[in-house]
């Protein structure tokens, strides 16, 4: 009896140490994760270290988004008119033109020869031309006398003629001598006749001769010309207001017939061209309304083209700038263009940040009534517009969401807002 007791004694004495010893571990476990939920929810940040937006209902633009340049609509590539080196470089790419600036100057040595070659032939015509025209002249002239004489013995003998008839009729003058005149004055004007047609005739030849020969004059200047105009083509003109786009040649290089030599494009008739990714693509519509940011500037537009090949994940959507051109436009400027695509109308939204991607599912904060705590929330996302983007699930009209915060943030599942 008395060894049972003692046993007894011995483990009720043992057991209340170790539950002791137990309480404490349970105790020190509890106080560590209190402490750990109350550093957590103690978490504090400055307000102006967060982008805090007010989730409000309307209806949202919904647009896509795309990056490019502007474009000339007119451009003019200039090349050259055959094998020639580049004597002068004038200007760059970038400087204004207007239609007869000179951008750079071309010298091909067989061209000048044959322009000299050509000028020759062209003055040898023309001197041939000229010494035949005095030939004919002169031809001309003594035929026109030998009529004028024939005209004057014709004359003369008619009068002759009829005094003979007179003073044959009252037996002055036998029958025979008048008969010998008579004879005389047909043979005359047989002659008159015929240097009168020879006349006629030798005039239309002459003026046929003339006209070949003045044919071939026009033909050699006309070669002269081409010359001429292929000489002053070396010579690089803009041809057009606009600007200097591209320059593809320097100073001492050779260019072949139909070498690029530079491009100039116009700068009172642009278009932009964005490129967007291809997913968005079947979203957008010819007459789209767009606007244009020029990054000191902005316009708006409409869609004009949409081009149907797709270059790495993006087509190409070219924009007809309509109104006012920008003040900073100009060819290959480097653009930002909106399109609006849809119109969602009595939607939940919210201002768009770094952090919020449309069209997803992620975690934010959203402040509580009293202003000072926001705790970690679900939320769903849709499209988005050029500033604001669809709050579909986790936030109702009035709340109050934390759109950006900093990295160290972002594991807190509640943070407490001071000043």
């Amino acid at each position: 009896m008395e060894l049972d007791e003692i046993l007894h004694k011995k483990k009720k004495g043992w057991q209340r140490p170790k539950v002791i010893a137990l309480a404490a571990v349970f105790a020190v476990a509890i106080a560590t994760l209190g402490y750990g939920v109350l550093a957590e929810s103690d978490t504090q940040v400055s307000k102006e270290a967060l982008q805090i937006e007010m989730v409000k209902r309307g209806d949202l633009d919904l647009v896509v988004k795309g990056f490019g340049k502007l474009k000339a609509h007119k451009k003019r590539i200039l090349t050259a008119v055959g094998n020639a080196t580049v004597e002068e470089v004038l200007l760059f790419p970038g400087a204004p033109v207007q239609p007869d600036t000179v951008i750079a100057t071309l010298y091909d040595p067989e061209l000048e020869q044959e322009l000299k070659e050509a000028e020759a032939t062209w003055k040898q015509k023309k001197a041939e031309l000229k010494e035949y025209e005095l030939m004919q002249q002169s031809e001309t002239w003594e035929i026109a006398a030998e009529v004028k004489m024939l005209k004057l013995e014709v004359k003369n003998l008619s009068y002759i003629c009829e005094s003979k008839k007179k003073m044959e009729e009252k037996g002055v003058v036998s029958k025979f001598d008048l008969a010998e005149t008579q004879i005389l004055l047909d043979s005359k004007k047989l002659q008159l006749e015929l240097a009168q047609s020879k006349k006629v005739q030798f005039e239309q030849i002459s003026k046929q001769r003339i006209a070949i020969k003045e044919d071939i004059v026009a033909q050699a200047l006309s070669t002269v010309q081409i010359y001429r105009d292929r000489v002053d083509q070396n010579t690089v003109r803009a041809g057009m207001v606009g600007i200097l786009q591209e320059l593809h040649v320097e100073v001492g290089q050779s260019v072949g017939a139909g070498g690029k030599l530079a491009l100039v494009g116009s700068t009172q008739d642009l278009i932009a061209e964005l490129r967007v990714p291809q997913r968005d693509a079947n979203k957008i519509s010819l007459g789209n309304s767009v606007s244009i940011n020029t990054f000191g500037d902005s316009g708006t537009g409409i869609v004009s083209r949409i081009d149907p090949v797709v270059s790495e994940g993006k087509i190409l959507v070219e924009i007809k700038i309509e109104g006012d051109m920008p003040s900073n436009a100009r060819p290959e400027l480097s653009v930002e263009g909106s399109i609006m695509v849809n119109r969602l109308e009595d939607v939940l939204f919210v201002r768009q940040s770094a952090q919020i991607g449309p069209n997803s599912d992620q975690q934010l904060f959203l402040l509580e009534k009293d202003g000072q705590s926001a705790i970690r929330v679900p939320l769903s996302f849709g499209d988005a517009s050029t500033q604001f983007v669809q709050v579909k699930q986790g936030a109702k009209e009035g709340d109050r969401l934390v759109v950006s915060v900093p990295s160290n943030l972002k594991t807190s599942e509640r943070i407490s807002l001071k000043p």
